[in-house]
């Protein structure tokens, strides 16, 4: 019976071992899992970069933005009139002829009297009373009228510049032998104006037509649209002078005989048909108006046709 009773602990017993083991086996595989697991993937690729601006397949926008004045007009009160009525005294001396009345006594020799007359009288005493008058100044005063004064208020144009700072945005690009700057980018339009077409072949944009100094004749002279050169700087030498027309303007040629015009400065009494200028200034449009330009009848009628002429700020007479 004790032998059962051991035999059946034993058992027990090693029941407890088999499930304390199988515990453990667990908890073993558990932790092993867990530090089996892989860690997060790598990538060896190039540095994410991160930008504030759209960018969308192979370009990136970048906005720019710029301040634009805008001036209006407010009414200030700029301080008032005060017209106050005041009384001022004033001494006036004014002539005036004033009569008085005085007596003369004097005696008639006799006989000049009636004689029932004298004898009525004679031997009477009496008083005669003789009233003297004279005349004095009376002065009045009268409130007359001496015009009103009349304060209308008026309002004067007075002209004046207004300034302002403004902001305008810009990029700033280091330039390497990959990378082309448009036109559009070294000289902006102004606002309002439309974008010259970038890139446009046998054409420049608008910017690069309006600058650079124009040296050769034939660039005037060629040209198929003549006004767009209007404000462009010049500076061309030996100029032939073919004719004289006034006192300010000559004819000129370019190296195959066509014409253009140039406006002198001043009087040109040492300019003549034959010599050759060296001239600085600028490309200008002929007016629609001829009389714009000053120079007369005659120029008038030698511009007829022309769409530019060249305004010399300065120039030479080569002998």
């Amino acid at each position: 019976m004790k032998w059962s009773e051991n035999l059946n602990k034993v058992q027990i017993l090693i029941a407890a071992l088999s499930i304390a083991g199988l515990g453990a086996g667990c908890c073993t595989k558990k932790k092993s899992a867990a530090k089996a697991q892989p860690y997060p993937p790598v990538s060896y690729g190039a540095a994410e970069t991160k930008s504030e601006y759209q960018t969308g397949g192979e370009s990136a926008q970048i906005p720019l933005y710029e301040e634009s004045m805008a001036v209006g007009k407010q009414r200030v009160d700029q301080g008032s009139v005060h017209i106050r009525k005041v009384v001022k005294t004033e001494t006036v001396n004014q002539p005036i002829e004033l009569r008085r009345e005085t007596i003369v006594i004097d005696r008639e020799p006799a006989g000049s009297q009636s004689q029932s007359s004298a004898s009525a009288d004679a031997f009477k005493e009496g008083e005669t009373v003789i009233q003297l008058w004279k005349e004095e100044p009376v002065v009045e005063t009268r409130v007359v009228s001496a015009g009103t004064i009349v304060a209308r208020k008026q309002s004067e144009v007075q002209q004046t510049n207004v300034q302002r700072e403004l902001r305008r945005e810009d990029i700033d690009v280091a330039k390497s032998e990959n990378v082309t700057i448009s036109p559009n980018v070294t000289n902006p339009p102004k606002s309002g104006e439309p974008m010259g077409a970038a890139g446009e072949v046998g054409g420049q944009s608008k910017g690069a037509a309006s600058s650079g100094m124009i040296t050769d004749a034939q660039t005037l002279t060629t040209s198929q649209n003549p006004a767009s050169l209007s404000q462009r700087s010049v500076q061309i030498n030996g100029l032939k002078v073919d004719k004289v027309i006034g006192d300010r303007l000559v004819q000129v040629s370019d190296s195959a005989g066509r014409p253009l015009f140039v406006r002198l400065n001043e009087s040109m009494p040492n300019v003549k048909s034959g010599s050759t200028l060296n001239i600085t200034g600028k490309v200008e449009t002929i007016p629609t108006s001829m009389p714009d330009l000053g120079l007369g009848s005659e120029a008038k009628s030698a511009l007829k046709g022309q769409e530019i002429f060249i305004d010399a700020d300065h120039f030479e007479v080569n002998r």
